[in-house]
Parts: structure tokens; C-alpha cells; sequence
């Protein structure tokens, strides 16, 4: 059996849109707490507000900073042979801050987001 190499990630979904932000820079993970803003923010998406959500502390640049994430949190591998970099029409059109790659998956595709643009 051939191991395929694999990038630990945090996937959550938004708006029906899956996202996963690569677990190296989540530092740790809540229930409830302190935040400085959603995940939806920093995207640049409005927030529905609606929905539980989760306390991430992300670490970016040596700083800790926790943001708010609607919905199931969920950490998995994912393939580095399903990741693919954004392709420049879809990066000059998408209209959310961060995203830097997509992953293709057989149930669809996931935003990989990188938290140092965000």
C-alpha cells in the first residue's frame, strides 16, 4: 500500500461553501469564549449569526487571535494531490479575502484558506 501525503486541515462550511484552513495554524479550539471577529468577517462575508458556532485561536505571525466559526468543526487530512493553486480568473473574481487554493474532492470542492491574508 502507497501512503499519499496529506496536509492536516480544519474544515468548516459557510453558507453551504466548505473551507478548511490548515490545522498548523490553529493553536487551539473552544466551545464558547472571547472573539475578535467571524471567520465570515475576515472573509468578507456577512455573518447570519444564526448559527452555533465554535472559538478558533488562530496563530498567525507568532499572535494568537480567536475568531468565531459558525457550525461543525472538523479536523481531517486532505490529500496534497487533491489541492490545486487558484487559478488567476477564479482568484481575480471570488471576492473572498484569503483563499489561496481549491481541493478537489469526489463530493466537491473545498476553499483552502490561508490565515496570514486573511
Amino acid at each position: 500500500m502507497i501512503d499519499v501525503a496529506s496536509i492536516p486541515v480544519v474544515r468548516f462550511c459557510i453558507a453551504g461553501v466548505r473551507l478548511a484552513i490548515p490545522a498548523g495554524a490553529v493553536a487551539a479550539m473552544a466551545l464558547e469564549g472571547e472573539a475578535a471577529g467571524s471567520v465570515e468577517d475576515l472573509l468578507g462575508l456577512a455573518p447570519d449569526g444564526k448559527t452555533p458556532s465554535r472559538i478558533l485561536t488562530l496563530r498567525i505571525h507568532g499572535a494568537d487571535t480567536n475568531i468565531r466559526v459558525p457550525g461543525e468543526v472538523t479536523m481531517r487530512d486532505l490529500p496534497v494531490d487533491a489541492i490545486h493553486p487558484l487559478p488567476d480568473l477564479v482568484r481575480a473574481r471570488i471576492g473572498l479575502r484569503g483563499v489561496a487554493a481549491l481541493a478537489l474532492e469526489d463530493d466537491g470542492v473545498i476553499l483552502v484558506i490561508d490565515p496570514t491574508k486573511l
